[in-house]
C-alpha cells in the first residue's frame, strides 16, 4: 500500500475509533523533525493506531527505528497491524509496544532517543519530560502535542524553564511544542 493511501486509511480509521489525531500540518512537522533527527531511536508515545507513527516514518532515515507505544489494548491491536503496513510502505522498522508510556520510559537506556513525540494524557507531560531528558541522544528533539488545547499543566512549562530547555510552539490547531534540551 502506498504512503498516501495509508495516510488516508489511518485518518479514516482514527475517525471511526473516535481517536483524536494530529493534523496533517503537525504530521508534516513531525516528518521534518524525524528527517533531521540524529542517529538513535524515535519514540511515539501515545501512538493510537499509528497515524503519528506513519508521519514519523515518512521522515525517518534508514538508521532510525521507531518505537510506537500504546496502552489501550484495542488500539494496540490495530497498531500492530498498521506497524507492518508502515514498515512495508516506508522501509523503516516500526516496533509496537503495549505499555503505559511513563513506565516504559523508565526502562530505556540513557542517551539513546533521537526524537520523541509525546501525545499522552496532558497531566503526564511533566513526568514524561523528566523521564525523557536523561535518555536523549546529543542533538535530540522533543515534540509535545496539544500545547494549546487541551493545554498541558503549568508545571510542565516550569520544568522546561527549570531545565533550560529551549522551546517553540508551532501555531497549528492544537499547537505542537518543539523542544531542544
Amino acid at each position: 500500500m502506498g504512503i498516501l493511501r495509508l495516510l488516508d486509511q489511518l485518518e479514516s480509521m482514527s475517525r471511526k475509533h473516535f481517536i483524536p489525531s494530529i493534523s496533517r500540518i503537525d504530521g508534516a512537522a513531525l516528518a521534518s523533525l524525524a528527517f533531521q533527527a540524529p542517529k538513535g531511536t524515535i519514540l511515539d508515545l501515545g501512538a493510537g493506531i499509528g497515524y503519528s507513527t506513519l508521519w514519523l516514518a515518512i521522515g525517518a532515515q534508514p538508521h532510525h527505528k521507531i518505537i510506537a507505544v500504546e496502552y489501550d489494548q484495542n488500539l494496540y491491536t490495530e497498531l500492530e497491524h498498521y506497524a507492518e503496513e508502515i514498515t512495508k510502505a516506508t522501509g523503516i522498522e516500526i516496533i509496537p509496544v503495549k505499555a503505559e508510556a511513563i513506565e516504559y520510559l523508565k526502562t530505556l537506556p540513557e542517551k539513546t532517543i533521537a526524537l520523541a513525540f509525546i501525545d499522552i494524557e496532558k497531566h503526564q507531560y511533566p513526568q514524561a519530560l523528566q523521564e525523557l531528558l536523561p535518555r536523549l541522544a546529543p542533538g535530540a528533539t522533543l515534540a509535545f502535542h496539544n500545547a494549546y488545547t487541551p493545554r498541558p499543566p503549568q508545571k510542565f512549562f516550569q520544568l522546561l524553564d527549570q531545565h533550560k530547555v529551549t522551546y517553540k510552539i508551532i501555531p497549528s490547531e492544537s499547537g505542537l511544542l518543539i523542544a531542544k534540551p
